[in-house]
């Protein structure tokens, strides 16, 4: 039986009604009376009642408003099948005053052939509740509208070819200015046959609820939620090789709305405001495919947690487009908190793509390349067990992963990875970069780009303007020997090259055994780690009483020649068991690398630059710097264990100190003996021996005497050391430092004036230089008042006194009186009778003055 629906023409637009054909006119009657009864009734539902209105179109579109077939069956569901609404080219456009779908039920509308786009707005005040099936019963794409808000219950379902997109958006706009708009329906300007270009947001946006709905694309079709805060309380959106948008518009802003082959792309680049985005429980955001599709997510704040993830699996030969979240405010992961237990297969690099939770992925089974993942935000924050990922598992590569944060990167319990696995073969690397202010990381958090196979390993760039902090806990060791600690790591597993890392910051610190590795454990060449810090680089402590310490690492620990390791920074310190380290050890038979650290200052407080092998020859290791320090037991050692020849180290500094069994070591017991430069305005504390002693030593030897190495100390001819002596605690003897003042007599020598002490020294090089005599300026001197005077000493040959002013010359001083209040007065006789007292004059003995 066939149910139609046509609009009431009264003044007062009463609400429409369905009209049973073949009924008499008072059922006709009575229909429309319950109708009206029950429309205003619903209306004073607010929403969340499990009493819902279905689906009511409005009288806004006269003559081509919607009509409402009920109870049809649809694919098996009694649904209500949505004919009518005013076609305009290939859109079709229905308005609604209320719009939802119950359990149990389906809401389809038809699609006429021509229909590219079906437009379905909300008019009234309601938001919608999908709790059933919503679908078109063609290949168009269908866009729903409702200012007021969409919720999708977790029996929620779409059953569509096309795309759809769902928005609390005030309007649609178009290409000629025309709007479809929900909240002032009856100002709407005529329908258009343009693309749509936008969405136009009102003061305040209604929110988008998914309640454990599983929401399913047909593959390469976009599945689109804008509206102010998007919430996903569990379930799944799938789009097989197509996309996902999420948005969140705070209002009064627009939406780029632009058509292609999949759907539709957005585009905020206009928009200033925006709301929240957060997956909670378990939900799951999926676009793997044939070529991965696209995951966008806009919001002020993204949060993931629950074991909620974003994946796009690339499963055959078109590449993936990868996973894109920009956040204006922050991007916060966290996971299960079950770190250990998951990293596990990524130590292995060997686990089921589809099991991963807790994070966002891409990866690639196929030929075609995984896709990018890029983060976009002000805080980006992964926490207990959560992971970023780009894998590939055959010939096609990993995604690159890059992170644009501009305060804040905050690692805890987590790891953020690039990797290829054991089957995975090609020669591309990728790229896992990451550009903050500040980067933190702790609590065995990683950042990886490692190769498991003959693949090529991926590079990592590392920018942080402000700081990079590692702090590892107590290290973890997996089963395969990997270790779980607080990490940067671009390594190879397998026969394929290591990548390169590039750190790049102004302080670089790593505590409690981090480390920063670009190492090889299998025929693979180690790769390059570069590290420019503008203040600082500074490595201490180890875990697991040295087991782990921290360190710059480039080693091989089997056949694969290990990388270099380049510094440069201000100031270097090493301590506590820390180092840099580009050794080959364990079985390894292949040769080290070489270390070269360019800093102001160099200080080693038991820390150790090694670039050493057991099987092969040693590395080289190149310093330059102002001052270089070693104490504590520290050591610089290029030395050969098991190979054939030391290594080289070349050290240009302006002074050298090597205290309390400090070593400087390019050793091979069991062949030559390297070679050692050390260029050095000073050296203290340290110097050539032929084998090692208690003392600080600097040794090359070999395994006999025959085979042992250069060493070369250049340092300018005059040789300090020898000269230094034991200051005394007490600069001068006091005893003698004061002498009595006489009085003048006649025929007897002149006395003099003599100051003795350290010219303002201090006694230890700790304190501040300061005198101990304030100098007044030059001024003559004026004779005492009349009543004051005493009878001058006779002195015929003396000129009388004459009055001296600034400019005049500077005669040479003949004698000196103390007055009273302590003042030192020193001039010529004239001058000093007219002005002392007899008493004050001081002569004959040798008068001494200290200052301390």
């Amino acid at each position: 039986m066939k149910l139609t629906q046509s609009l009431s023409d009264t003044a007062h637009n009463e609400a429409k009604c369905e009209v049973l054909s073949k009924h008499s006119t008072f059922e006709r009657t009575r229909w429309r009376l319950l109708e009206v009864t029950t429309a205003l009734f619903l209306s004073l539902i607010p929403s969340g009642n499990a009493v819902l209105a279905q689906i009511t179109p409005d009288a806004t579109l006269g003559d081509e408003s919607s009509t409402i077939q009920r109870n049809v069956l649809i694919n098996g569901l009694p649904s209500d099948q949505i004919d009518g609404g005013a076609i305009r080219g290939t859109n079709l456009f229905h308005s609604f005053l209320e719009f939802n779908v119950t359990t149990g039920q389906g809401a389809y509308f038809t699609n006429p052939a021509e229909i590219k786009n079906i437009f379905s707005r909300v008019t009234g005040d309601h938001p919608s509740n999908i709790f059933g099936t919503l679908g078109v019963l063609g290949d168009a794409n269908l866009l729903l509208l409702n200012p007021n808000g969409i919720i999708f219950g977790q029996t929620a379902s779409l059953d569509l070819k096309g795309s759809f997109l769902a928005t609390t958006a005030n309007s649609v706009d178009f290409a000629d200015g025309t709007q479809f708009n929900a909240s002032s329906p009856q100002t709407s300007p005529l329908l258009t046959v343009n693309v749509p270009v936008g969405l136009g947001f009102g003061t305040t946006s209604g929110e988008i609820l998914v309640q454990g709905s599983n929401l399913r694309m047909s593959p390469g079709k976009t599945l689109t939620l804008v509206g102010g805060n998007v919430t996903l309380q569990g379930g799944n959106l799938i789009a097989p090789a197509g996309r996902v948008e999420l948005g969140s518009i705070a209002g009064s802003d627009f939406v780029n709305l632009t058509s292609i082959p999949k759907g539709w792309d957005l585009d905020y680049r206009g928009v200033q405001n925006f709301q929240d985005i957060q997956l909670s429980q378990g939900t799951s955001v999926n676009t793997s495919g044939e070529g991965g599709g696209a995951i966008q997510v806009q919001g002020r704040n993204v949060t993931l947690d629950g074991g909620s993830r974003l994946l796009s699996n690339t499963l055959g030969s078109q590449p993936g487009e990868g996973i894109q979240i920009n956040a204006i405010e922050s991007v916060q992961i966290t996971g299960l908190g079950t770190y250990v237990a998951d990293a596990i297969p990524f130590a292995f690099g060997d686990f089921d793509p589809f099991e991963l939770r807790n994070g966002i992925f891409t990866l690639s089974e196929g030929s075609g390349k995984a896709g990018d993942i890029t983060i976009n935000t002000r805080q980006f924050t992964a926490t207990n067990g959560a992971f970023v990922a780009s894998y590939t598992f055959k010939s096609g590569r990993a995604g690159d992963l890059t992170l644009n944060v501009s305060d804040a990167v905050n690692l805890s319990a987590t790891g953020i990875f690039t990797l290829a696995g054991q089957e995975a073969t090609g020669e591309e690397g990728n790229l896992l970069a990451i550009d903050t202010a500040q980067l933190v990381m702790e609590d065995n958090a990683i950042i990886s780009t490692t190769t498991f196979g003959s693949r090529q390993g991926g590079n990592l760039r590392i920018f942080a303007s402000d700081s990079i902090d590692l702090i590892s806990a107590t290290p973890l060791t997996l089963d395969n020997g990997v270790s779980l600690q607080t990490a940067i790591v671009a390594n190879t597993i397998g026969d394929g090259n290591s990548g390169n890392a590039l750190i790049s910051t102004q302080r670089l610190t790593l505590q409690n055994g981090a480390v920063i590795q670009a190492g090889t454990a299998g025929g693979g060449l180690g790769g390059s780690l570069v590290v420019n810090a503008t203040e600082s680089v500074r490595l201490t402590g180890s875990a697991l009483n040295g087991t782990f310490p921290s360190s710059l690492d480039v080693s091989t620990i089997s056949s694969g020649q290990g990388g270099n390791l380049e510094i440069t920074t201000g100031n270097l310190v090493i301590e506590d068991g820390a180092g840099l380290l580009v050794a080959s050890s364990g079985d390894a038979s292949g040769m080290a690398g070489k270390i070269d650290v360019v800093a102001n200052s160099i200080s080693l407080d038991r820390g150790t630059i090694t670039a050493a092998a057991e099987g092969n020859e040693g590395g080289n290791i190149t310093l330059q710097s102002q001052n270089l320090q070693l104490r504590n037991q520290s050591q610089i050692t290029a030395t050969a264990e098991l190979g054939s020849q030391g290594g080289n180290i070349v050290i240009d500094t302006d002074t050298l100190v090597a205290l309390e069994n400090s070593d400087i070591t390019a050793n091979a017991p069991q062949g030559s003996g390297g070679r050692i430069t050390v260029n050095a305005q000073a050296i203290f504390g340290t110097e050539f021996r032929e084998a090692l002693t208690s003392e600080s030593d600097i040794t090359a030897f070999g395994k006999t005497p025959e085979l042992s190495g250069i060493v070369e100390l250049n340092t300018p001819d005059v040789n300090v050391q020898g000269d230094l002596n034991q200051l005394n605690a007490n600069f001068i003897d006091t005893e003698q430092a004061i002498a009595s003042s006489c009085l003048a007599r006649r025929n007897v020598e002149q006395g003099s004036f003599t100051v003795t002490g350290t010219g303002g020294l201090p006694q230890n090089p700790y304190e501040a230089i300061s005198g101990q005599y304030q100098l007044s300026t030059v001024q003559g001197l004026q004779p005492l008042p009349q009543q004051q005077a005493s009878s001058p000493i006779p002195n015929p040959s003396s000129p009388p006194p004459t009055s001296w002013k600034l400019g005049d010359p500077i005669q040479e001083a003949q004698g000196m009186t103390v007055t009273r209040d302590g003042r030192i007065i020193v001039g010529t006789m004239p001058q000093l009778v007219a002005t002392a007292q007899p008493q004050d004059l001081i002569c004959n003995s040798s008068v001494q003055a200290t200052e301390n």
